[in-house]
């Protein structure tokens, strides 16, 4: 839970039972229920669960990530990348003041961190070698935000994807997972949906030993080449709002029905990605379709009664509502309405 009241107070608070549990689990495998050491050991007390009060820096980010240093135990086990939170603090520490519409502007951050990393080591790579290419041009030129008119990060995903596949999907003697494997787990997974930040530190760590018989640098200059060997495929003009879209479908009927009965919406473009604040991730999982996106906006002036919000479709599931889709453009074009008693 993130607080705040009208007294200018901040906190934060994990909430929820916590079991105390052996030294040797860690959640990610089965435990032997047999096996009485592996008991629960009572509740950890809430106090020593992650929090935080009145931080002198002035607030408080969350974004999925990990926040186990602010308690005394680890109860998060599966922490999304800090990519986001720490644009966000980024963006709150450059000024003391902030106010809806500078908040607003958060909401729509689209600006990649991520991306950042994985370039500042690239480009001097491709630059050292004196290579001239139309791809390379674009990526330095690149703002590194995920804007829908953005071209940059539909070329950034195409590297990025062709150098998971060059350090994991390797079959040789050497090890890797072989590339159908990456190709599965990359189109048909949430894998390396949720845990990027892992796979990224591997792929950032010039001594992993996943680049086996290559070096980092080579690793990233082979998948530059695997990727301009498909660029030909590519339209380079190909924005990310093209690349990037939804449709929202009806919980009932999921996309069965014909499109002239209005019960889904036609495809919508998703500015961010999964790196930005405002995220913007579409992959599959199980076979069918689904994102990581902003389901609600929403601001709150302690020092006035009323929220700003800014909701994808409408307040009512009611096909024949006139509320079913009546908040939508306005979530599309990051426009808020004010709720009030």
């Amino acid at each position: 839970w993130v607080i705040a009241d009208n007294k200018d107070n901040i906190a934060f608070q994990m909430s929820g039972l916590m079991p105390k549990r052996t030294d040797n689990w860690n959640g990610f495998t089965p435990a032997p229920g047999w096996d009485s050491e592996y008991d629960w050991q009572g509740i950890v007390d809430f106090h020593d669960l992650p929090k935080s009060i009145n931080p002198p820096e002035g607030y408080i980010v969350t974004a999925n990530n990990d926040l186990n240093h602010l308690g005394k135990v680890a109860p998060i086990n599966m922490p999304m990348g800090d990519y986001r939170a720490k644009r966000i603090e980024q963006v709150l520490s450059e000024h003391d003041q902030h106010c809806v519409l500078t908040t607003q502007k958060l909401h729509f951050d689209v600006y990649s961190r991520q991306a950042k990393l994985f370039l500042d080591v690239l480009i001097p790579l491709l630059e050292k070698t004196g290579m001239q290419s139309s791809e390379l041009s674009q990526l330095k030129n690149w703002d590194l935000n995920y804007d829908l008119d953005s071209t940059g990060a539909v070329l950034f995903e195409k590297f990025y994807d062709a150098l998971r596949v060059q350090v994991f999907g390797r079959s040789d003697s050497s090890g890797g997972l072989g590339e159908d494997v990456i190709k599965h787990l990359s189109e048909e997974t949430g894998i390396f949906i949720d845990f990027y930040r892992n796979f990224d530190t591997v792929m950032l760590n010039e001594r992993s030993c996943w680049f086996a018989t290559q070096t980092r640098d080579e690793a990233f200059m082979s998948a530059f080449k695997a990727f301009q060997s498909t660029a030909n495929n590519i339209d380079s003009k190909a924005t990310w709002g093209q690349q990037n879209s939804v449709t929202f479908n009806n919980m009932l009927f999921q996309g069965k029905l014909p499109a002239f009965m209005g019960f889904d919406t036609p495809p919508i473009p998703l500015r961010g990605g999964r790196a930005t604040p405002h995220q913007g991730q579409i992959y599959m999982s199980g076979g069918r379709q689904t994102s990581f996106s902003p389901s609600i906006r929403l601001i709150a002036q302690m020092d006035k009664t009323g929220l700003d919000t800014c909701l994808a479709g409408g307040p009512s599931d009611n096909r024949f509502s006139k509320w079913y889709k009546s908040g939508l453009k306005q979530w599309i074009d990051g426009e808020y309405k004010k709720l009030v008693p």
